[in-house]
């Protein structure tokens, strides 16, 4: 009798870790497949074809919302390879919009941020950054030369004339009372780095605020 209670026991105790392990199964998996379908990864030129067909269904592929691209969880390089081909198809057709006013451009582009911003509704703001890249490139205007009388600053990165050491300190009595707050430790590492500045000056007649 003894052993039938035990062996009915451990029937009830394996049932019950196996409900358990199904449970945990259900919620890692979530139940739904969050991958991004593989339409989304073609470049922004599958974009901008899919786009073109705007007002009709646009379609990637001829299968995939633009808005599906866009999904919960969704891994840090899936996220930035989509985003990367989203924006470039986004400065295209903004120049394009640009050189013809009213024409199918504008349509697409707006197509466009819609389905983004319609595909990160529900992703927990993890595409706030590209829904901003986008609208950035969808507004962005070539610079154009400016009148004479203005004045203008060119900038050659080509072409330097002296040599950045890098940015110096003061120890003043000034800059003494702050470290004289701090820790025996917290002193001694501050004046380690002080030390390796290529630039620390030691003012011979004091600083204008002084603690005395």
């Amino acid at each position: 009798m003894r052993f039938a209670r035990t062996s009915l026991g451990l029937v009830l105790l394996a049932s019950l870790a196996a409900l358990a392990s199904l449970a945990a199964l259900a919620g890692c998996g979530g139940g739904t497949d969050e991958s991004t379908p593989a339409a989304c990864f073609e470049g922004a030129g599958a974009y901008e074809k899919a786009l073109a067909a705007a007002p009709g269904a646009v379609e990637v592929g001829g299968e995939t919302l633009i808005s599906e691209c866009l999904t919960r969880n969704q891994d840090g390089g899936e996220l930035a390879q989509v985003g990367e081909a989203l924006v470039e198809a986004a400065t295209r057709i903004d120049a394009e919009a640009r050189e013809d006013p009213g024409s199918q451009a504008n349509l697409a582009l707006g197509y466009l941020l819609g389905a983004a911003q319609r595909g990160s509704e529900e992703t927990e703001g993890i595409h706030s950054d590209l829904l901003r890249r986008l609208e950035v490139a969808a507004q962005f205007a070539p610079g154009k030369q400016p009148p004479e009388n203005d004045v203008s600053v060119f900038v050659d990165p080509a072409r330097t004339y002296q040599t950045l050491l890098g940015i110096g300190g003061a120890i003043t009595d000034a800059s003494a009372q702050p470290r004289s707050d701090l820790g025996v430790g917290c002193q001694t590492g501050e004046i380690s780095r002080e030390s390796t500045r290529p630039m620390v000056t030691l003012p011979a007649a004091g600083a204008a605020v002084s603690p005395r």
